[in-house]
């Protein structure tokens, strides 16, 4: 059975090794696609407690900055491939 990383994952991880970061650290860095989204998972489902605060704007671009204060439960990774 191969397991695939998904994007709450990458961006929990990327969180634990870096407990400060912007939205565009983690696009960069992680390659998650849309981690504001998964930030709200971690939240929501896996109760983590990041603190989120807007810094300002880049032209229309909002710049968000997140904090990790305490990790709840780490998502999973997905199973790819189950053999019959």
């Amino acid at each position: 059975m191969k397991k695939q990383i998904n994007s709450v994952h990458l961006v929990a991880q990327y969180l634990l090794d870096n407990k400060k970061s912007y939205i565009h650290d983690i696009k960069r860095k992680c390659k998650a696609n849309n981690p504001m989204q998964r930030i709200k998972s971690l939240r929501d489902v896996f109760k983590w407690q990041i603190e989120t605060k807007l810094e300002g704007y880049d032209g229309r671009i909002p710049i968000y900055y997140y904090r990790l204060k305490k990790a709840g439960r780490m998502p999973e990774k997905y199973n790819l491939l189950k053999n019959s």
